[in-house]
């Protein structure tokens, strides 16, 4: 029993070396826990610099790259061109029926008017 008034953790504890008392222990072991785990987490991390899903280099399958290259400009030339070129064929005529042209459809207060 002390009467100097100190407080119960600065008694040294018997099974802890060099008298530090039982809350330094866990905050030593946890201090270390976090080192260990910056190490095999985070570090590896940053160092690998991964690259979202969504910027990687896209890879092509075969089957698509032989799409790309011999079907679709095919399919663009005799039925998306052609299908594109009379809806722009038509809105012109309605447009003029009105005596109107694609540059008045633009809102005068949009700040991207070129």
């Amino acid at each position: 029993q002390e009467s100097s008034g100190s407080n119960e953790h600065s008694a040294v504890h018997p099974a802890l070396p060099s008298g530090r008392d039982p809350s330094s222990a866990a905050m030593s072991f946890y201090r270390a826990l976090s080192k260990q785990l910056i190490k095999t987490y985070v570090e590896p991390a940053q160092r690998a610099m991964v690259v979202p899903w969504y910027q990687q280099p896209r890879q092509l399958t075969p089957l698509q790259q032989w799409w790309r290259e011999n079907v679709y400009p095919v399919w663009f030339k005799y039925v998306i061109g052609p299908y594109e070129r009379y809806q722009y064929e038509h809105a012109v005529a309605e447009l003029r029926s009105y005596g109107l042209m694609f540059d008045d459809q633009h809102n005068s207060h949009d700040p991207v008017v070129e």
